[in-house]
């Protein structure tokens, strides 16, 4: 007896294929928005915090003039209300260390923060003259675990398409 042979009709080979090529360019879609997100939020962060730089270099100028270290200190401790930053330092001209700022290890809650750090500098200027330069290192880890839930959640959404168009192509045809 001679078994009938069981090819799949051009329809059904089509809506696979329609099904397979959606489901990638999907993918692709999904995979650019990701990339675009991250951009978007690491340039947001490193903005924000070159505007905190400069705003706090305008107010270090005097304590870089009259050599007060303490006052300059004062105004570093500020940044503890500012989750971003890691650690600051103000340079002098020449070279020497004046003030430096670092958060302390029990607010530090990311032990891979030395990974996903990024450092700016400031210039502090008085009379369009460079006295000193203001150095912060800026926390990105939450920008990236931010991503990790988005990548998560596109995964998702991408895989539940997938199946979506598998079993609709399977229905209509």
């Amino acid at each position: 007896m001679i078994k009938p042979d069981r090819t799949t009709s051009i329809h059904r080979h089509l809506a696979g294929v329609g099904a397979l090529t959606t489901g990638l360019v999907g993918g692709l879609f999904l995979l650019v928005l990701v990339g675009v997100s991250l951009e978007t939020s690491r340039t947001q962060v490193l903005e924000r915090s070159t505007a905190l730089g400069s705003v706090l270099a305008s107010n270090l100028t005097a304590s870089i003039v009259f050599q007060d270290p303490g006052t300059a200190a004062e105004l570093l401790n500020g940044l503890r209300t500012v989750d971003d930053v890691i650690e600051a330092r103000i340079t002098l001209a020449e070279g020497e260390v004046f003030v430096t700022y670092r958060r302390s290890l029990l607010e530090d809650q990311s032990g891979v923060q030395g990974l996903y750090s990024e450092s700016l500098s400031v210039p502090v200027l008085l009379d369009q003259e460079q006295i000193a330069s203001l150095e912060i290192r800026v926390d990105l880890w939450p920008v990236y675990q931010q991503l990790v839930w988005i990548s998560a959640i596109a995964f998702v959404l991408w895989l539940l398409g997938m199946v979506a168009a598998y079993v609709l192509s399977r229905v209509f045809n």
